[in-house]
């Protein structure tokens, strides 16, 4: 019995650590509507994220419409530069969220309804974890993002054709498998 109260606690400080952590990201009053910021294709090793028929988001040949991401500002940073996104398939009506909101490492990512003018839950919100260019957010530049709701990265794996989009804990390395590029397409 002890060993469960134990393990039990252990998950509750877990997730009050985790909650804690997030508070200012999560409080609404933070948040603006979604703007939309810039167009692009997100990339990894020259493969497009790419949502699939089965509620899935894998690594795929680059350059179709089902692969245009739009990048909705949320919140920006005490520099005036945005900092947290939604980020939404215009053609699907989609942005990518976290599958079944788990916190683990090696969940997988979803293509999930969201609307272009409303602030969608934790989830489905994106931190931007790299370096500010000079000019500002640059999201072309190799950028790691960080979900807001669990605090972990999107990751590509092993990076090869095929290969379902997942979270895992951030990595301090460069060009690895978070991070991810952009080609704008408007």
């Amino acid at each position: 019995m002890h060993a469960w109260i134990s393990s039990t606690h252990k998950r509750f400080a877990f997730v009050l650590a985790a909650t804690l952590a997030l508070l200012p990201f999560t409080a609404s009053a933070q948040f603006d509507p979604p703007t939309p910021v810039q167009g692009m294709y997100l990339q990894i090793a020259s493969r497009c994220v790419t949502p699939t028929s089965t509620g899935g988001v894998v690594l795929g040949p680059c350059y179709t419409n089902d692969q245009k991401w739009k990048f909705y500002g949320v919140r920006k940073n005490w520099r005036g530069f945005w900092d947290v996104f939604m980020i939404r398939n215009d053609a699907l009506g989609m942005c990518l969220a976290i599958k079944g909101t788990d916190w683990r490492d090696n969940a997988p990512l979803e293509p999930r309804a969201c609307s272009a003018t409303t602030v969608p839950v934790a989830d489905m919100l994106w931190f931007r974890e790299d370096a500010i260019e000079p000019d500002g957010w640059n999201l072309a530049s190799q950028t790691k993002w960080r979900n807001i709701y669990s605090t972990k990265c999107m990751d590509a794996g092993d990076r090869h054709l095929g290969i379902q989009l997942t979270q895992w804990t951030c990595a301090g390395s460069s060009w690895g498998p978070q991070d991810f590029t952009g080609y704008f397409y408007y």
